[in-house]
């Protein structure tokens, strides 16, 4: 295999050169140099040896360098975002949490039936130089390719693309792309989940690779149906995915759009509905949240006992959840949680926001941001025209960043028992 190091348009591999694209060319990062020496480790492991080309020759040794002490890389974590193809033009970059595998109504019949997403040699069940030799290997890709299945970061366009291609037997023009783009099945997997796979390899060009196949109960995330196909796959579901998956409206422009829409959806997932057993788990992300308030604005037990820092038990959350019926959503990452809002019903078509928090040690990573919009979500399928919060009048930032997403301040109101103001805002829907 040869690789060519450069400023190319994305990173492929094409008829035995691997294009390695650099996001800041001649700079290369470290997260770089991991794929390219997993790509060699990848070829090594069957009997292919690398060459490296590029036009920089102060790049090449820093590269050359890097793979003879590969010990250093192998363990550098994966960015969030990965700006070596920067075409997405909503996230300018792939986005790393969730991984995912797009197929065709015909292939999602087949994988329902089995349970199981399997590599095209066993799930073609012809000899693998039969594969090779299709017209639709036209990247020349050898054998040992066939023997895995193949994943794209979850908010990539290429697994549609590759589906549309198949099915009309050609590259997919502008307008195939656009007003006549008919998105395929996307299985979604978690990153961090999915690479504990007993098969699973990294290649250096795909965020990972498994070998053989993969029993789908115990791996998805969530399978995404357009909404279209619906009546031809629901009878294919078996019991035990039926709860994973979701049936999407394709009411996009462009693939691109419907990339995005179907994202921020899983992204969404990651927000869950919690119930009892949550609860103590909850308390405390509320009261640690709560608490760098509290510190900012000199508030203690003493003299704001009824502040939410000091207040909250699981006595008070496990009755707003079973006796007052609030709804209860967490964010999770992996099996924490990491963010909490609850709603509360009210009358007259209104719901109240209460305790939406985000740890102190994940802020400023949109997860207050997707509470939020989860919560405006649940509201209007509660047919809710209206969200209420309280506040602390005395914290601008938070008030600020309320009305950034369309709240209004109605009013204050101040209480003896608490040292600061109330403030209050609404959201029409």
């Amino acid at each position: 295999m040869l690789i060519k190091i450069g400023n190319f348009e994305f990173t492929s591999v094409w008829d035995g050169v691997f294009y390695k694209k650099l996001s800041q060319y001649p700079k290369i990062l470290d997260w770089e140099i991991r794929t390219i020496i997993e790509f060699i480790e990848y070829e090594k492991k069957y009997s292919r040896e690398c060459k490296i080309e590029c036009e920089d020759s102060n790049l090449l040794k820093l590269i050359e360098d890097a793979i003879s002490h590969k010990e250093k890389y192998l363990n550098i974590q994966r960015p969030k975002l990965i700006t070596e193809c920067t075409a997405c033009p909503y996230r300018k970059g792939c986005v790393t949490d969730f991984v995912c595998h797009t197929t065709s109504v015909d292939n999602a019949k087949k994988i329902f039936q089995c349970g199981k997403l399997l590599s095209a040699l066993n799930a073609r069940k012809v000899p693998v130089e039969e594969l090779m030799k299709e017209g639709r290997n036209a990247a020349n890709d050898p054998a040992d390719y066939f023997e895995y299945i193949m994943f794209s970061w979850g908010n990539c366009q290429a697994g549609d693309r590759l589906v549309m291609e198949r099915n009309l037997k050609r590259f997919p023009t502008e307008e195939d792309l656009s007003i006549n783009f008919n998105p395929g099945v996307r299985f979604y997997f978690e990153y961090e989940n999915l690479i504990k796979h007993p098969d699973m390899i990294f290649d250096g060009v795909l965020p990972m690779k498994i070998k053989d196949e993969i029993i789908l109960k115990d791996w998805v995330y969530k399978i995404l149906i357009p909404t279209k196909i619906k009546k031809d796959l629901e009878s294919f579901i078996p019991n035990n995915l039926k709860d994973k998956v979701i049936y999407v409206e394709n009411d996009c422009k462009d693939i691109w759009d419907w990339s995005e829409k179907v994202y921020k959806i899983i992204e969404n997932c990651m927000i869950k509905k919690i119930d009892e057993e949550n609860i103590s788990e909850c308390v405390n992300v509320i009261k640690e949240s709560f608490a760098t308030v509290a510190n900012e604005f000199g508030f203690t037990p003493t003299n704001a006992p009824g502040f939410t820092a000091f207040s909250m038990t699981e006595e008070k959350l496990k009755n707003q959840l079973l006796e007052e019926h609030r709804l209860m959503f967490a964010f999770y990452e992996q099996e924490n949680i990491l963010g909490f809002y609850s709603l509360a019903l009210q009358d007259n078509n209104e719901c109240e926001l209460n305790n939406l928090c985000v740890l102190p040690s994940v802020r400023h990573k949109n997860i207050g941001k997707k509470l939020l919009e989860h919560a405006f979500q649940s509201a209007k399928e509660l047919n809710c025209t209206k969200m209420n919060i309280g506040i602390v009048e005395e914290n601008k930032i938070l008030r600020n960043w309320y009305e950034s997403f369309g709240f209004i301040h109605k009013g204050t109101e101040k209480f003896d028992f608490f040292p600061f103001t109330c403030g209050y805002m609404e959201k029409l829907f």
